[in-house]
Parts: C-alpha cells; structure tokens; sequence
C-alpha cells in the first residue's frame, strides 16, 4: 500500500508507519471519533490478502492515568494479545494486560483480486524474411506476454515441429525433438505482470520437403506463481489442438485477446506459417544406346536411350514420354514397353510412376532400319507427353505433350541436341523434348554379265 496525500491528515511514512498530522484534541467520556486514512494498492503487489493495522500511540487525561486495558504506543505486536491475525479484529473489551487482545490495536483485511494470465504470439523473425526454398534457414520468434497482474515463473514452451523442419542446434536453446515436440532448456525464471520475453527457434527447411508451406505451432506448456493460480483463459499444456479454441487454422494466429475457456482462442497458443517455393522441372535427353555401338545399315537394328531428369524441388509422377517414329523405323516389340505405333508415335505403356526430385531415370527404345530405307541418316525424337506433382504445379519451362514441333524452341535441326537447360518459355529449348540422330551406311554396287543368247 502507498499511503494517498501524505502530510495532509496523515504524515508522511516513515519506517513503514504514518500518525495523524493533528492529535485528536478531545474524545469525551462515552464518545468516539473516526479517521478515515486512504491508499494506493501497489500495482506491483503480489498477494491476494492486505492487512492493515492501526493503534492508539499516544493519549492522555487530566488526571494523568494509563489506559486501564492497554498500553498506548506506535510499534507494532509489541505487546500481550497483539498478534498479526483476524482472531481480535474488532473486539474492544478484553483486557490486554491480562492477556487479551490488546483493544487499542486493530486490524482490517482487504482481499486483493490477482490474475494470471499468459498469452503467446509466433511471427516470423525478420532475419529469415523469405522467400523459403527447400534447404533454407527459417526463424520465428516466440513472444510470450504477462497480460495479468501477478508475475509469472517457471515458464516453459513447447514447440510442435512439423514434418518438414529440421530443429538447427538441438539441445543448446531447446531440447532435442522428441515425438514431434520440443521445449526450451532453461523455462523463463520470470516474467514481470504486464512485461514480454522473446524466444527465437531456428529451423533448416528439408532438403526434401515436397509441400507448397509448413505451419509451425508453439504453446505454453507449463508456469508458475507464487500463489498458485491457474490462467484465466487458458490451459498451458504439452499437447497440440486439445483445448477448446485451439484449431488447425489461421483465424487464431497472433490472437491474444480471447477466453479459451468459453470457446474463444486458447490465447497461449499460435502458430506461424511460411510458404515454399517449388519448382516442377523435367527434361529429357535422348542418346544412343551402348548397346548399339553402330555402324548402321538397312535391315539392323538400333536402339536409344531416353533419360528423364527432375531439374526441380518437387517429384514428379505419373511422368510419360511420347517418342515420334520417323519413316525407315520400325517399333521392336510393340506393346510391351512401348504402344503400338499410331500416327507416327508410340508412347510408353506404363507411366513412370515417380521421379524424385534432382533424380533421373532412363526408359530404353529399340528399332530396326527398315530394309528398304534409302537415306543417309535418321533422326528420332522423343518429347515428354505427360507428368504430374502433389502441388498440380506446371512444368517452369515447357509444356508436356505430345506433338512434335509444336512449342517454342523446338526445331527439326540438331541445335537443342542434349539441351536442358534453356527455357522454353521465353524462346530456349523446349528442355523436355530431343532428337538422336544416326547414319546409316547405304551401299551402291551395281553388276553386269553378259552371256551369249
């Protein structure tokens, strides 16, 4: 308590006491009189209980006699049936000197209403502003509020790592993740009534991450008082989405002004999100096979490998390719690797079904040289047709399909021969899409014999 006005009806403290600035000059036989004194609550104080005493200090009579039940004077529990409890609050007729409550002496009890209430805010550290990548450091930091009037201690936070982040340096500022979950080494000693701390997490975005963004959770999972109280509109615990006002959403993020215990926001409780860029990148190569060493000539065979690559940050599934048979080619074994040929194509008869990301793999495709092809050389070309990817992304520089010819950047010449790393889009190679081309050795022998009819 701080005493209001000092030096006005009272002095000012000193000593932890204050006395009337003017003695009472007279209270007749059978009367009495009242004082009134006011103060100031601290607002630092920290109990729920005030107990203020007052005592008659000093008196006299015309007779000059002492206080028959009493001892006046200005310390305090110094005397028999002083003692700093309720049991003699009011009462005015024992006798102090023999014992009983000391009747010049009296307290009055004020209860103090104390609120413990904690909130937590998650935002993202403006050191690590993003844009994020696979690979990529990433920073939130952790604001915890004391938004109550009592101090808070012991206060530990839990974090719900989500898949997709890796905690950097476990076990320095936060423990080693457990289960999906981890807490700070040392709980925050402190937190003064209406202060703020920050705690900083630093995450390392999976190299394999294959989501378009991660939502990272933090709650607080346990604090302390001194007396004991429970938060008002919140329940701090270990577990994430258990409490009412807790949901896998954004329409609670940075809330700290709601009472989850009647259904608003469990205010130490938030989450911050970030969004990874992905990037949907195929590219095909078409080579020679090392089977098919050449040289080439009408009647043999040739076969050439075709060489998918994932040049992005995502997998790739469902990937097809569509290979464009040229005249003087036939399809060895249609129907088994490949389709049947129709309309000059054969396409793969089963899908790849997945290609991870910066992975490659080959699909191979054999022929025979027709036995009447009368060209020097042939030229095959093979494209990818089709693809997908969780996120539904579009492929960044070309466009799957499967028609020859028909796109940016290609060309029936030998120029974007093994290219994959031009955009398409913007007049480069179309990276998903590659010829091969072979010689063939032609033979002209012409003979005569001449007989006699």
């Amino acid at each position: 308590m701080t005493l209001l006005n000092p030096g006005v009806n009272w002095t000012i403290v000193t000593g932890g006491a204050t006395s009337l600035a003017s003695s009472i000059a007279l209270i007749p036989v059978g009367d009495s009189v009242i004082r009134t004194i006011t103060f100031t609550i601290d607002e630092n104080f920290q109990d729920t209980v005030l107990l203020n005493w007052s005592e008659i200090s000093a008196a006299s009579n015309a007779l000059g006699q002492a206080d028959i039940d009493s001892q006046a004077d200005g310390t305090n529990f110094n005397q028999g049936g002083e003692t700093n409890d309720l049991n003699d609050d009011d009462i005015i007729n024992q006798n102090g000197l023999t014992g009983g409550d000391e009747d010049d002496h009296d307290p009055a009890k004020i209860l103090v209403q104390q609120i413990f209430d904690l909130a937590l805010k998650k935002t993202l550290n403006s050191t690590t502003p993003g844009p994020f990548v696979q690979g990529d450091v990433v920073s939130f930091d952790i604001k915890i509020y004391n938004q109550g009037t009592i101090d808070a201690t012991n206060i530990n936070i839990t974090d719900y790592v989500p898949v997709g982040l890796t905690l950097s340096n476990p076990g320095v500022t936060w423990t080693a993740v457990s289960s999906g979950t981890t807490t700070l080494v040392s709980p925050i000693a402190s937190l003064a009534a209406g202060d703020s701390v920050i705690r900083t997490i630093t995450f390392t975005i999976n190299s394999s991450f294959q989501g378009s963004s991660i939502r990272n959770w933090s709650e607080i999972s346990s604090a302390t008082n001194a007396i004991g109280l429970a938060d008002v509109d919140s329940n701090p615990d270990g577990t994430n989405f258990n409490q009412s006002g807790e949901t896998n959403d954004l329409l609670d993020d940075d809330v700290i002004n709601q009472n989850g215990m009647t259904g608003g926001d469990e205010d130490d409780h938030d989450l911050a999100e970030i969004e990874v860029t992905q990037i949907f990148d195929l590219a095909l190569k078409k080579t020679l096979s090392p089977l098919s060493a050449g040289p080439f000539s009408p009647g043999g065979t040739v076969s050439f490998d075709i060489k998918i690559y994932n040049q992005g940050t995502i997998d790739a599934s469902s990937v097809n390719v569509t290979d464009y048979v040229p005249t003087g080619l036939s399809l060895l074994n249609p129907g088994t690797t490949w389709t049947s040929v129709s309309g000059g194509t054969t396409s793969l008869v089963t899908s790849i079904p997945i290609i991870a990301a910066g992975d490659s793999v080959i699909r191979t495709i054999s022929f025979t040289i027709n036995s009447d092809f009368q060209l020097f050389s042939l030229r095959n070309w093979s494209e990818i047709s089709s693809a997908t990817n969780a996120l539904g992304l579009s492929d960044v520089d070309s466009n799957p399909d499967g028609t020859n010819f028909n796109q940016s950047g290609e060309t029936d010449d030998l120029l974007d021969d093994n290219v994959i790393d031009q955009n398409g889009m913007t007049g480069g190679d179309e990276d998903d899409h590659d010829p091969q081309e072979i010689i063939i050795e032609q033979i002209f022998d012409l003979a005569l014999k001449k007989k006699l009819s």
